[in-house]
């Protein structure tokens, strides 16, 4: 057992697994059927717990190009950089149980990230790396105001506008994000996938709006708690969502 630095957020298009375990052949083998083999990626499982005690689990490759996932018809995961503890097994499938056993130890370490998850790196078709990802050693700052529009404005032909009492930005005519600067509180809007991907891995920081709105998609994001890093993947997921020509 090591600690492991990843340098940089990796962006990842991913398949999602019926049923845990039973589902994750049928979820690599799928993702497997769509991505291009001849490029050179890498390839990740990505697991954690869910609010209902479940366990979700995502088959995972490394996003090429900025256009891949909507060619594949896949939702996106951004892999955070930064400290994790891992393991390296060598013949991982053999014996059976060892991967969940591994994982078993790692989730014992004192100084997890609650809001983390677990990380397969497959190294080759025989090995493989587990890791979860630590805490921060640097605490959350929190996101002002205006640092969340300066985010917003960055995206491509984005303009802000007054929203009954809020402030709205939007790309082409729609609203991918509103600010409520009083409470500190930003809204997005998301599919059903995503909302439930962003909510799980950070639950009571990014959650459904608690009415007929969340159903829609509307996601509210606590401006107080979030990371940056992890503020901007999901505004850019709304970003994308109101920019594609196929949403309606």
């Amino acid at each position: 057992m090591e600690s492991k630095n990843l340098p940089e957020d990796i962006i990842v298009l991913y398949v999602k697994a019926e049923r845990f375990p039973m589902g994750i052949k049928a979820a690599h083998e799928k993702l497997h059927s769509l991505v291009n083999e001849e490029h050179k990626r890498r390839y990740f499982g990505i697991s954690w717990l869910n609010k209902n005690n479940e366990i979700e689990y995502l088959a995972a490759a490394e996003v090429l190009y900025p256009s891949e996932p909507d060619k594949y018809g896949c939702n996106t995961f951004t892999i955070r950089k930064g400290e994790y503890i891992s393991e390296t097994l060598i013949d991982w499938c053999n014996p059976e149980g060892r991967v969940a056993a591994v994982f078993g130890e790692l989730l014992k370490h004192p100084g997890l990230d609650k809001n983390g998850y677990c990380l397969e790196i497959y190294l080759n078709d025989t090995d493989m790396e587990c890791l979860v990802k630590l805490q921060d050693k640097k605490k959350s700052i929190m996101i002002k105001t205006e640092t969340f529009r300066e985010i917003a404005l960055s995206m491509p032909n984005s303009t802000e506008m007054l929203h009954f009492d809020k402030a709205s930005f939007r790309v082409n005519k729609k609203i991918f994000a509103t600010l409520n600067s009083e409470r500190n509180i930003a809204t997005i809007k998301l599919n059903a996938v995503d909302q439930n991907v962003f909510a799980s891995v950070n639950p009571g920081i990014i959650y459904p709006v608690p009415n007929k709105w969340g159903e829609q998609g509307w996601t509210h994001i606590d401006l107080k708690k979030v990371r940056k890093n992890t503020l901007i993947d999901a505004l850019t997921t709304s970003y994308y969502g109101a920019a594609s020509t196929n949403n309606k």
